[in-house]
């Protein structure tokens, strides 16, 4: 059984981003079918309920002791140190068009904890640099889209660690999503101040 945690956040980064990227590995960890996956609801009130893990700083031994009251075997936790998002504009001297491109860049640190030895058999960094520019969608999507490649790192390290050979593909784009202009979405959708998503 595996619990992944709520990826902390730094104060900077908005609670969105920290719900996407954890709902995202649960989905790939599931859709590999090799382990069974605590229910997200019932991961986060237990560990509310005893107060164990309130932030990144929080000893392995705590970590290990929520591990063992959930019953999982192994524990998927993590950081979120930055999701910053820029545009830059640039402009043609020939022709005087302005164009734009817009990207976001995130850094990830996050363990795989063997609840039963309180070993940590992953620990790594995941750093990228997106660019969005042509990503339609409601912010929401943007977001989705945006950590989709860092979650399926994460969750294929973790699966590929214990079968070598499954591995979680990227999901294909729905018809359901409708493009729209990705004007309305800011970089302040990634911030905890920038008054974030809807």
């Amino acid at each position: 059984k595996v619990a992944i945690m709520p990826f902390y956040i730094s104060s900077s980064v908005h609670n969105k981003v920290s719900d996407v990227l954890t709902n995202q590995i649960t989905s790939n960890i599931i859709k590999s079918a090799k382990f069974a996956v605590l229910d997200r609801t019932y991961v986060d009130n237990l560990s509310q309920e005893l107060g164990l893990i309130d932030s990144d700083q929080v000893p392995l031994e705590q970590k290990v002791k929520l591990g063992q009251k959930l019953g999982a075997d192994y524990l998927v936790v993590g950081v979120i140190h930055e999701a910053d998002g820029k545009t830059e504009v640039s402009r043609n001297s020939s022709t005087g068009e302005s164009s734009s491109s817009s990207s976001a860049s995130f850094v990830v640190d996050y363990r795989v904890i063997v609840v039963g030895t309180a070993q940590i058999t992953i620990s790594d960094t995941v750093m990228q640099e997106v660019d969005f520019s042509s990503i339609k969608g409601s912010s929401e999507v943007v977001i989705r889209k945006l950590l989709q490649p860092i979650a399926l790192e994460i969750s294929n390290a973790f699966i590929a660690s214990k079968y070598p050979n499954a591995v979680v593909k990227p999901a294909a784009t729905t018809k359901a999503e409708k493009p729209v202009d990705n004007k309305d979405w800011k970089k302040s959708d990634l911030k905890q101040d920038g008054g974030g998503v809807k």
